[in-house]
């Protein structure tokens, strides 16, 4: 009103500028903003004289909105990102703090900004000084820092925050301030753990079962797999990813497993026990056990599996092997001429334990020939068919206790000399190994065998096993299998092919026993047929 029109004009007479916003009406009726700036202007010679200029500030108006606007957003924005900003000065070591920043040390803003001092109190004591150096690097040379810390909230809780900073200069280069973010980070590391922990429980269940976790694209090609895998595989990482199951296998398998497999991904049905057999770049063959689920996307489209396999390995081979004792028992016992029944034998021995040759040496006369054999070269034959040494004249060597000298480790097998405290030999007194190369570093005292060949070795025969063939507790030969790859044998293997020779022996006994019976025979009819006599036979009965 007028007393509020004479006050404004006193005060610009008293010297003192107005400045006033006001909404101003235009022409048309419509209104605007307007800056309005009165000033009292003295002029030489008259009274003075009050000067008034007005400005639109529409534009201003606006920009000032859309600023409140934009900081109302950024704070928003910077609580739902749990996001605080801070500056720093230096000189007074006095930071300055945005709302957010109370809000993510759980501070009241009330109590002002915490001196940097405080910062010892309020920032992990494990952290505090890893903190500190990197903000008085960031002081002296301008170095940006991020970097993860804890901080101690005064209601006990520790938080986990990333914090950043970065210099700010002037024109002649001098750091003059600091400035950064806080982010909180507690909720996510909690989840991280959480997730961690999660897997941590899945691998410990999955290894406990003795398996391990896999996952494969919607091509096959390994994606992921947990370390038990990589350690049981015996390859890098790198090698594993990008390969399928496929590639660890033999043609045959991988022929067989293909068509199983694409059965499967057709249906996009799960894997069920599915069983396969691997070769692991050492050579050694290992069977698995295979489950897994399908990963589909949101329109059902198949991206690939998930699973976990088992090595079955040991229970694989107890069936073999049972199946096999149960295989040969048959074979022995059928009404077949006894060469047939152990070429047979050998056949069965070499498909199932997966060698490249198997061979029976047995005694005949003061030697020990193969009496059959599957797959060693004719020139291997010829070579070490014979065992007993001889002498100049060509006649066999005997040792102090009269006995024929034997070369090589059949000899010493068929022999029974072998060291039950050698980790070569077996108490069943067997001899076995999945890296034969390691005979060829004994020394001549270490070596226990008589004239050591080593053909096998340097044939390019890795596994070697050597079994005994007994009857009536006298060694009469041995069972001889040979693979060109290592691990083709077990403890287990070795235990059951005593068993097996076991059995032969058995056989060997039971055909002795019948071809003595057959010779009886045909003594007592020939004794019969040239007797002058006639003879007659009675009946208890009469």
């Amino acid at each position: 009103g007028r007393s509020l029109c004479l006050e404004r004009t006193e005060l610009i007479m008293s010297g003192k500028p107005l400045r006033i916003e006001n909404i101003h009406v235009r022409s048309d009726g419509t209104t605007f903003p307007a800056s309005i700036r009165a000033d009292r202007v003295d002029i030489e010679g008259r009274r003075s004289l009050i000067f008034t200029t007005e400005r639109d500030i529409t534009e201003r108006r606006r920009a000032d909105i859309a600023l409140r606007a934009s900081e109302r957003e950024l704070l928003e924005a910077q609580r739902l990102a749990g996001i605080g900003s801070w500056s720093y000065d230096p000189v007074t070591q006095q930071p300055e703090w945005s709302a957010g920043m109370f809000r993510i040390w759980g501070l009241d803003p009330k109590l002002g900004v915490p001196a940097y001092s405080d910062h010892k109190k309020l920032i992990h004591a494990d952290d505090y000084q890893r903190f500190d150096d990197a903000l008085q690097e960031a002081v002296r040379h301008g170095t940006p820092y991020e970097m993860e810390v804890r901080i101690c909230r005064p209601d006990g809780r520790t938080a986990t925050i990333i914090t950043t900073g970065e210099a700010q200069r002037n024109a002649a280069g001098d750091v003059v301030s600091l400035r950064g973010t806080n982010q909180d980070i507690t909720e996510r590391k909690e989840r991280e753990e959480a997730v961690r922990a999660s897997g941590s429980r899945l691998q410990d269940i999955v290894s406990s079962m003795g398996g391990w976790v896999w996952e494969t694209g919607e091509n096959g090609t390994c994606t992921y797999m947990s370390q038990k895998g990589i350690d049981f595989l015996g390859v890098p990482l790198e090698d594993i990813l990008g390969q399928t199951a496929l590639d660890f296998m033999s043609p045959d398998e991988a022929e067989r497993v293909a068509s199983l497999f694409s059965e499967i991904v057709a249906s996009k049905a799960p894997i069920v026990d599915l069983e396969y057999w691997i070769v692991r770049p050492d050579g050694e063959r290992r069977d698995l056990l295979s489950n897994g689920f399908p990963i589909l996307d949101e329109a059902g489209n198949l991206k690939g599996y998930r699973g976990v396999d088992r090595d079955i390995t040991e229970r694989k081979q107890t069936e073999r092997l049972r199946q096999l004792s149960s295989e040969v028992l048959g074979i022995l016992n059928e009404p077949v001429p006894f060469a047939d029944t152990i070429q047979r034998t050998l056949a069965a021995i070499k498909r199932e334990i997966g060698v490249e040759v198997v061979g029976m040496r047995l005694r005949d006369g003061d030697d020990f020939p193969y009496l059959s054999q599957d797959g060693f070269p004719a020139e291997f034959i010829e070579a070490e068919n014979a065992l007993a040494e001889r002498d100049e004249s060509g006649d066999v060597c005997r040792d102090q206790n009269g006995d024929i000298r034997l070369s090589c480790t059949c000899g010493l097998v068929i022999s029974g000399k072998t060291a039950a405290e050698s980790p070569l030999f077996t108490p069943g007194g067997s001899c076995w190994t999945n890296d034969s190369s390691l005979l060829l570093g004994l020394t001549a005292e270490e070596d226990p065998k008589s004239q050591p060949r080593n053909r096998c070795i340097h044939d390019g025969y890795v596994s070697v096993a050597l079994i005994p063939i007994r009857t009536n507790q006298e060694i009469v030969g041995l069972l001889h299998l040979n693979g060109r790859r290592g691990g083709c044998f077990s403890s287990r293997m070795v235990q059951s092919l005593e068993g097996i020779c076991t059995s032969i022996g058995s056989a060997l006994m039971r055909n002795r026993a019948q071809e003595q019976l057959r010779a009886s025979e045909e003594e007592f009819r020939v004794l019969v047929e040239n007797m002058q006599i006639g003879l007659v036979v009675h009946a208890p009965d009469g």
